[in-house]
Formats: structure tokens, sequence, C-alpha cells
């Protein structure tokens, strides 16, 4: 009867652990979204001198968050813009709250293959 007692009580970190592990499952797929969504980004920028209103739009369309310059956001040919791709996300057992998952990436302006 112990036994059955004690699988029971078990059960329960049994169900933690496989929370946590869909939570980190999750966050790696966001963040695998998010770094392709900033290459695209990226090239976006470069060929456009600037984070345009189109960027902005693809960014929303595509992964439902939001970019903002961070650095340099007046940018000459040659310069570098810093820029964040960032996304909220609501995970069942790693935080109470929603946690704000952020991509920095920057981009030479004029500067494509």
């Amino acid at each position: 009867m112990s036994y059955k007692m004690s699988f029971i009580l078990s059960l329960i970190f049994v169900i933690q652990i496989f929370l946590l592990g869909s939570d980190i499952l999750c966050v790696q797929v966001i963040y695998s979204e998010l770094d392709a969504v900033a290459l695209s980004a990226q090239y976006m920028i470069a060929t456009d001198a600037g984070i345009t209103p189109d960027t902005i739009a693809f960014v929303e369309d595509s992964i439902g968050g939001n970019i903002t310059c961070t650095a340099n956001c007046s940018p000459r040919f040659g310069d570098t813009l810093i820029f964040e791709i960032g996304v909220s996300y609501d995970p069942l057992i790693m935080a109470s709250g929603p946690m704000d998952l952020v991509v920095e990436r920057s981009a030479v302006i004029g500067y494509y293959n």
C-alpha cells in the first residue's frame, strides 16, 4: 500500500518536470523563430537604410513581436544599426508572469549579398 502512495506523490514531481521540459522546448522554438525573423529583418534594414514601416509590419506579421532600434538609429551608408526584436511568452511553470524573449542583432547599412 505504501508504494502506491509514494508513486502517487512522486507523480507531482514528474508532472512538474514535464511542464518545465515543455517550457524549455517552447522557449527554444520561439528563439529559433526570432532568429529567423531577425535575419530577414537585418537584410531589409541593410537594403532600406533603416527600420521602415515595411520592416515593422513584417516583424509583427511574422512573429507577433516588435522591433526597436537600440543604437545608431539615423545611420548613413556604411554605419551599423543595432536593433532588437522581442516577443512576450507566458510560460506554464518557468515563471509566474510573462517572459520577454529578445534577440539583439546589427545590420551594416548598404551591405548585402
